[in-house]
């Protein structure tokens, strides 16, 4: 026969293992919530693959197909009455020296703005790495900095040029207006064709 401490502990076990059990109830609920997170995730990505496509097709029709027509019949506006705007045909331009080009490649395009006469658009970002809790000679570099008489030796410098894409655009965009010839490729550019929605008023 069973000792009775260890009947007592066995039932008290079990009656509070009965207690911390969810119910029937909530795990109906917890069903219903798992089976919506599954259908609302479904239903984001078809969303999602929708939005892509309607994006390339659009992409298409504004930089491609319309300006193409748009230009085999020498007309550079369209009216859409019933929809109170019209589609006009303009130009587009962007630019960027990309942060993930191969030095050589970027140092090119650096070069190009140079000898263009474009330099004053570059950026030159000097860094200077301190060691951990190096502040003693940190303070000295930043009030000599440039100076000959520093009693340490100064820690390596990297230095690196850049252009922000928006400033590179308008460069851009204001030297073709003017006729200057550019390497557009160098200068990781696109100049286009693209039609846009203008609301009447």
């Amino acid at each position: 026969m069973p000792d009775s401490d260890d009947f007592l502990k066995a039932l008290q076990t079990e009656a509070a293992s009965l207690e911390t059990m969810p119910s029937e109830q909530g795990l109906s609920r917890l069903n219903r919530m798992g089976r919506r997170i599954v259908t609302l995730d479904m239903e984001i990505k078809e969303l999602q693959k929708l939005m892509d496509s309607k994006n390339i097709e659009l992409y298409n029709l504004r930089t491609r197909d319309m300006p193409d027509l748009m230009a085999e019949l020498n007309t550079d506006r369209i009216g859409l009455a019933a929809e109170n705007v019209d589609i006009v045909l303009g130009m587009v331009y962007h630019a960027n020296i990309a942060a993930d080009w191969p030095e050589e490649k970027r140092d090119d395009a650096f070069a190009h703005l140079e000898e263009k006469g474009l330099g004053d658009i570059i950026k030159n970002t000097v860094t200077v790495v301190f060691g951990r809790n190096n502040y003693d000679n940190m303070n000295e570099w930043l009030e000599k900095v440039r100076g000959l008489n520093l009693s340490f030796e100064p820690p390596p410098v990297s230095i690196a040029k850049t252009v922000p894409w928006n400033t590179l655009t308008a460069t851009v965009k204001e030297q073709v207006k003017k006729g200057t010839v550019l390497d557009l490729e160098k200068l990781g550019a696109t100049v286009g064709m693209i039609v846009t929605i203008k609301e009447r008023t």
